[in-house]
């Protein structure tokens, strides 16, 4: 039998939340919201989590990778380049 006053938890608890005030360049804040938005999180929910993946990147424990675009199609440029040099039967002629 249970009783009513008292409702356990399984999980970590949750560490007490605290508010933090920054000012940053408007097209950083509107970037932020954008996101925010997307993802249908608050702008607060955004900023925590984009704070989150900051500092576990810097502490080398990201899960995550954000490479620039045009860093991404010169890699797979490269990488076709390379597989047809080596293999010329892929090029499909």
């Amino acid at each position: 039998m249970s009783n009513p006053q008292f409702e356990f938890v399984l999980g970590p608890i949750p560490l007490p939340r605290r508010s933090l005030s920054a000012r940053v360049d408007g097209e950083i804040a509107d970037e932020i919201a954008k996101q925010a938005a997307q993802a249908g999180v608050t702008t607060s929910q955004m900023v925590e989590r984009l704070l989150s993946e900051a500092l576990a990147a810097r502490a080398g424990q990201a899960e995550t990778v954000t490479i620039n675009l045009a860093d991404l199609h010169r890699a797979i440029d490269r990488a076709a380049r390379a597989a047809a040099v080596s293999n010329p039967e892929v090029d499909g002629n």
